[in-house]
């Protein structure tokens, strides 16, 4: 049985694999200070981070396993961003939410393209890769299947 192809980004399709309410999604996380953490996490466990928040945000790789996507927001003016992380190929991203004026809530699509995460926004339906590839260079920009790109945020691998 051949996978439907769902959208086409730089000439390569977006593939849906199975279904994206398959894999759960993570909104506004609840914030735990460490010192009151019943499951912190493992002591050389991998974290990305926001250490430009106040205070700054981890996200320990064990979490980004069980919800790849997760919608949260922060800093002075509570900006809301995705952090996504791929576990096929460990590559993890951080984006703004914000698309011309509008805050998006993504999921994981349940689709592949090049063997990556594809997000999907549920405001719009639009399917988003989570990183663009080239064989000589992995560049961070997330785009829509119509060619729009979500900004970047800081992050840190911890």
């Amino acid at each position: 049985q051949t996978k439907p192809r769902v959208a086409v980004v730089d000439s390569d399709p977006i593939v849906q694999m199975t279904s994206g309410e398959k894999f759960p999604t993570l909104v506004d996380p609840s914030e735990v200070p460490l010192r009151r953490h019943t499951d912190p996490p493992f002591k050389n466990e991998e974290a990305v981070g926001r250490s430009d928040l106040t205070p700054p945000r981890i996200y320990p790789i064990g979490l980004l396993d069980t919800y790849e996507v997760v919608n949260d927001a922060g800093g002075g003016d509570g900006a809301p961003y995705v952090v996504a992380r791929c576990a096929l190929t460990d590559l993890v991203a951080i984006y703004d939410r914000r698309v011309d004026g509008q805050t998006l809530t993504f999921e994981n699509s349940g689709a592949l393209w090049r063997d990556m995460l594809v997000m999907r926004d549920r405001e719009t339906g639009t399917y988003w890769t989570h990183v663009v590839c080239s064989s000589a260079r992995v560049r961070y920009d997330a785009r829509s299947s119509s060619g729009t790109a979500l900004r970047p945020s800081a992050a840190c691998v911890l």
